[in-house]
């Protein structure tokens, strides 16, 4: 149903976010780092950036705690790289940080923004979906904006076929034996990732921050308290929580 309330506070951040985007160049600040941020990205994102408003901030805070200088990270959801910037500003040019984006249209985004302060040496990007089908590849389906893709349900419209991966092939590609973070906000997808993964994935990963869709999972008939399970059964322990992010200790801390 028309808002109209709606269709004029979205167009008013539009016009906002578009003078803002003109007149820097598509450039915005986040946590004190120039990120870009092309005019195709929805006027509601660039409109939180432009008026330097919280950009998942709990999220952020939680990695500020836990990351150091040479510290090894997966992160799947890279989105469009704003967090991984801050990851490489915190872990120094030299760790190993592999990022997974399933959406096609921002991967490039992601990978410059990412890879601001290191090199594509250091810097991943695999434009693949963390799943654990049968097939090859999975549909993936756009959400209402950048931060809501994900692995397509059955009812859901198919924009890309992407490619699948699972969790220990990216563990796989990390130097041997030294503990790694896991940043994970996947949209739902984290449940049958920590589910179908051995607990052996997890024997060298020292913390985890988890964005965590139990909204998803009430629409699948899953339980947020079941996924706690699956968690404490791989070998990690809450530290901390703040709304639907949270922090983990896992078996290497």
């Amino acid at each position: 149903m028309f808002n109209p309330a709606t269709f004029l506070r979205d167009l008013k951040r539009k016009i906002i976010a578009d003078k803002y985007s003109r007149k820097y160049e598509n450039h915005f600040i986040v946590d004190g780092i120039k990120f870009h941020v092309p005019a195709t990205i929805e006027p509601n994102i660039r409109y939180i950036l432009a008026k330097g408003r919280s950009y998942e901030s709990d999220e952020i805070k939680f990695l500020k705690r836990i990351l150091g200088d040479g510290m090894n990270v997966v992160e799947l959801g890279g989105s469009l790289g704003i967090v991984s910037g801050i990851v490489r500003s915190i872990i120094g040019p030299l760790a190993k940080h592999i990022i997974v984006e399933a959406n096609p249209e921002l991967v490039n985004i992601c990978k410059n923004n990412a890879c601001i302060n290191s090199n594509t040496v250091k810097t991943e990007i695999i434009c693949k979906a963390v799943s654990y089908a049968p097939t090859a590849k999975v549909g993936f389906t756009k959400g209402v904006n950048s931060h809501t893709g994900r692995v397509s349900k059955p009812n859901d419209e198919v924009y890309y076929e992407v490619e699948t991966v699972e969790l220990k092939t990216l563990i796989e590609n990390l130097p041997g034996g030294i503990p790694y973070v896991l940043i994970c906000d996947i949209e739902g997808a984290e449940y049958d990732m920590f589910k179908n993964e051995d607990r052996a994935t997890f024997k060298n990963l020292s913390f985890a921050v988890i964005g965590m869709r139990s909204r998803i999972y009430k629409s699948l008939g899953l339980k947020e308290e079941d996924f706690f399970n699956i968690l404490s059964e791989k070998g990690l322990k809450i530290l901390d929580r703040s709304g639907d992010v949270l922090l983990f200790k896992g078996p290497a801390k």
